[in-house]
């Protein structure tokens, strides 16, 4: 008993002083901000057991210690501005969008504490900034998921940061609106999500080129909105990527070379350069051999005019809205295999300058042709090749098609059940109505 007693006085002041000398993670509040606490309170929503010290902001001699264990509602004086230091046992913050979100004015210092999960860490914290100069230990942190997501303030030199455990970095700058800080630093080498991460993220401009990729398999809606995001991206290992759907949809900016990515895994293209207004490179090497999805690829896309002749389109069902108001497209298409697809409405609509041979497209799986070229102005191409034997809509196909003037007198429309508008304003077909009387309109 004696000796218990020796050993625990001589390894007391060795716990003290690891204590003592831990520095803390430090934070600013303001209590009577909107949330879920009482406006003299701020909830922390945490994991772990950890003592706490809170001190107001410009009166010093106000302050307190106390601790806490997971979420902790501390309560102050009065409502005002706190500055709250955490040491001991934290693991992990999380925010998610809720409680009270919107009282954490600032991180001031990351401190030594040994993170577990930085997912939906300061998630929706909307006036939160960050002037923390050190890094957070992330040694033992998989996923930033979500982390800055919706911090519309945040602009935090987190270059620095080391990542080389995280796997999952998806949403992490979504809607993260004032962001600008290089990061090309960050070692992403486990890194396999990387789904919607810059998502209108609309300030975000910087160089991403040297990020190791090799084992991301999500690039979902990554740039999508990042409205000011034009960097070289051309390097990147993309081989073991499998969905792309809405990587670039309305990335304003963005118009840089893609043709050496490497695509044979990738099934979802669908909506990837949605309403990318600029985007006008080379795709065509593009190994597409994968994809099912292409599903509004380029709706939108007004400048975009590259040769696609070549794409392995065999797996592809779904090509609705797939040039959408994509004015400027005018390639061959009619090497495409078009076997498997099942949805080809508004594949053309509005796009004014297309006018490519299509006759020997395989249609035979189509069931949907609906506004498929609708206001596409100039297009005047043989179709009656075309098996139209499993379509059931073909409502305003060709409506506003003023060009158009071929005989479809060959199709079977023997399923088709909506044509209601289908040659409305295609003052250039001749053809003799009956032949659609027979079909009844929605």
């Amino acid at each position: 008993m004696k000796n218990l007693q020796k050993i625990t006085l001589l390894l007391l002041p060795l716990l003290l002083a690891s204590v003592i000398g831990q520095a803390q993670f430090v934070t600013i509040w303001q209590t009577d901000n909107q949330g879920i606490s009482q406006p003299n309170q701020i909830t922390i929503p945490a994991r772990g057991h950890y003592q706490i010290a809170w001190q107001e902001v410009g009166k010093p001699q106000n302050q307190g210690k106390t601790t806490g264990k997971d979420a902790t509602t501390l309560t102050l004086p009065k409502a005002g501005k706190y500055k709250v230091s955490i040491t001991g046992g934290l693991q992990q913050i999380r925010f998610a969008n809720q409680g009270d979100k919107l009282k954490l004015l600032s991180i001031e210092q990351w401190g030594d504490i040994a993170w577990k999960s930085m997912e939906s860490a300061f998630k929706g914290c909307n006036n939160m900034g960050c002037p923390a100069t050190d890094a957070p230990d992330l040694s033992r942190v998989k996923s930033l998921a979500s982390m800055f997501a919706y911090c519309t303030r945040f602009n935090g030199k987190i270059g620095h940061w080391n990542t080389s455990q995280v796997t999952d970095m998806a949403n992490m700058f979504e809607y993260a609106r004032a962001f600008n800080q290089p990061l090309d630093q960050w070692n992403t080498g486990q890194v396999t999500n990387m789904g919607a991460m810059f998502l209108a993220a609309v300030a975000f401009n910087q160089p991403l080129g040297r990020w190791n990729i090799s084992r991301v398999t999500n690039m979902s809606r990554m740039f999508s909105a990042a409205a000011a995001f034009n960097q070289p991206l051309e390097g990147w290992n993309t081989s073991q990527v499998t969905n792309m759907g809405a990587m670039f949809s309305a990335a304003v900016a963005f118009n840089q070379p893609l043709e050496g990515w490497n695509t044979s895994q990738v099934t979802n293209m669908g909506g990837m350069f949605h309403w990318a207004k600029v985007f006008n490179q080379p795709l065509g090497s593009w190994n597409t051999s994968r994809v099912t999805n292409m599903g509004a690829m380029f709706f939108g896309a007004v400048t975009f005019n590259q040769p696609l002749n070549n794409w392995n389109t065999s797996r592809v069902t779904d090509m609705s809205h797939m040039f959408y108001c994509s004015v400027a497209f005018n390639q061959p298409l009619n090497n495409w295999n078009t076997s498997r697809v099942k949805n080809m409405s508004h594949m053309f609509d509005r796009a004014a300058a297309f006018d490519q041979p299509l006759n020997n497209w395989n249609t035979s799986q189509v069931t949907n042709m609906s506004h498929m070229f609708y206001w596409a102005l100039f297009f005047n191409q043989p179709l009656n090749g075309w098996d139209t034997s499993q379509v059931t809509n073909m409502s305003y196909m060709f409506a506003g098609a003023t060009f158009f003037t071929h005989t479809l007198d060959q199709w079977n429309v023997s399923k088709v059940t909506k044509r209601l508008g289908m040659f409305k304003g295609a003052t250039g077909f001749l053809e003799n109505y009956s032949l659609w009387e027979n079909t009844s309109e929605d």
